[in-house]
């Protein structure tokens, strides 16, 4: 099996989500680890659960685009997808247009990418193991609530990207 690169998707600082994904010699589904800031739900500022899965994509593209389609209530006779909702369209040919108008040809890293993107923004990502929950300094003074117990407390200057790549990326 090849050791493929990781790869990011998400906010340009960590600490506001992002997820990173990679090949596994597969076509039907990528590995995936993502971070979730605990702010998103409700949690402390200082707290993130990461989670590590996989990301599944139908091989045939017409198992792709049925995957993607989402059924609105019946009234409603239009059908949406996941690529529309990120803001991508997908022709016959099996081509992204992505939302600057930019058209990804099938087989190239950036079409991979965008469809990647699309089927976690609808599916998510299916967990293989526990959800870590990772805190970074001290107990946020101004919340006292818990969502979830601490699995992982890291020092207050800490990097979540480094703490990532350590314990969910290199291994």
């Amino acid at each position: 099996m090849t050791k493929h690169r990781w790869n990011y998707n998400g906010d340009i600082n960590l600490r506001h989500g992002g997820y990173f994904w990679r090949e596994d010699d597969a076509d039907n589904y990528v590995l995936a680890v993502d971070v979730i800031p605990l702010s998103d739900v409700g949690g402390a500022d200082n707290q993130f659960w990461i989670e590590e899965g996989s990301i599944y994509l139908p091989p045939e593209l017409t198992r792709r685009r049925n995957a993607l389609s989402i059924y609105l209530p019946p009234k409603l006779t239009r059908r949406r997808n996941a690529l529309s909702t990120c803001g991508y369209t997908m022709a016959d040919d099996g081509s992204i247009t992505d939302c600057m108008g930019a058209v990804h040809k099938r087989g190239t890293k950036t079409h991979r990418s965008l469809l990647v993107d699309a089927f976690k923004a609808y599916h998510g990502i299916e967990a293989d193991y526990v959800r870590t929950t990772v805190q970074i300094g001290p107990d946020d003074p101004y919340f006292d609530k818990k969502l979830e117990p601490v699995d992982v407390r890291l020092r207050a200057n800490a990097k979540l990207r480094n703490y990532v790549r350590r314990e969910h990326l290199c291994r």
